[in-house]
């Protein structure tokens, strides 16, 4: 997403900027994919006094439901819209997919409306499908990484079962491929560091 540099009108306007919003085509979020925000108490306890100052007020948002597992393998899914969503600071992609069932994805840099992503180590190597790190080649920029295979759609486990664990969930927290040894891969992380991990955990492709 670009970043808009603003002029120095004033002091205080010096050196600032913010984001654009040239890439979103929808405003209102999906009703079924989201829910409320439980949790904010607005600095109060519960005899409603404030406990905590400087607490409360903003806008009212809702909390859009991601899909972290992409547990459809070989459904095909369109990109119907991306949208802005206001508990992160990467932009989120409407999923349609074959089945009619609508959901959630990070939206990675250089995935457009239209766009058709797929799950499962036979997909295509394209920005928004998933694939087992193995069928990436060297180099690729990869975003929410699997920590365990255990946690993978092609397995016989059941994922309601399972909690979620993703590496990098923000698309600014991305990592590029490094080297495969046998049945590891490390890879280095935005950060410098490098990390290891199966050959056979999934990822989904794009920063």
């Amino acid at each position: 997403m670009p970043i808009k540099q603003y002029k120095p009108t004033s002091p205080g306007r010096r050196n600032a900027s913010s984001q654009t919003y040239g890439e979103i085509t929808k405003k209102k979020p999906e009703k079924s994919l989201t829910e409320s925000l439980r949790g904010k108490s607005a600095g109060r306890n519960n005899q409603g006094r404030i406990t905590v100052r400087s607490r409360g007020g903003g806008s009212r948002r809702l909390y859009r439901i991601i899909d972290w597992k992409r547990n459809k393998p070989g459904v095909p899914g369109k990109v119907v819209a991306i949208e802005y969503d206001p508990n992160r600071t990467a932009r989120i992609a409407l999923i349609q997919y074959a089945d009619g069932e609508k959901r959630y994805i990070l939206a990675p840099n250089g995935l457009a409306v239209g766009a058709v992503i797929t799950s499962g180590p036979n997909s295509d190597v394209r920005v928004g499908n998933s694939l087992p790190l193995a069928s990436m080649p060297t180099g690729t920029q990869v975003h929410n990484i699997e920590l365990t295979r255990a946690f993978t759609a092609f397995n016989t486990v059941p994922l309601a079962d399972l909690p979620n664990a993703t590496l990098a969930k923000l698309a600014d927290q991305q990592s590029h491929g490094a080297l495969v040894l046998g049945d590891w891969i490390a890879f280095e992380a935005r950060d410098w560091a490098t990390q290891t991990c199966r050959v056979r955990i999934r990822a989904i492709q794009g920063g």
